[in-house]
């Protein structure tokens, strides 16, 4: 079974997925917008970011109702 990235029309063997006659994606492959995206066309369009902000303390509230309110 073959899988086809949408966006560069990349093919690549595939397994199905249990309980479906649709291929399971390949690892680093994506689904997203309902397009299927290869590793290569995710990395070149995405890029994963991480921001730290630091609390020195509350003014109003516990930090238990603080991290409830971040979730």
């Amino acid at each position: 079974m073959k899988i086809k990235c949408d966006i560069c029309g990349r093919e690549q063997n595939s397994k199905p997925r249990k309980g479906s006659e649709q291929a399971k994606l390949p690892p680093g492959w994506k689904e997203h917008l309902g397009k299927k995206w290869c590793r290569a066309c995710w990395s070149e369009q995405y890029v994963l970011r991480a921001v730290t902000l630091p609390v020195a303390k509350l003014l109003d509230g516990e930090w238990k109702e603080f991290f409830d309110e971040l979730k």
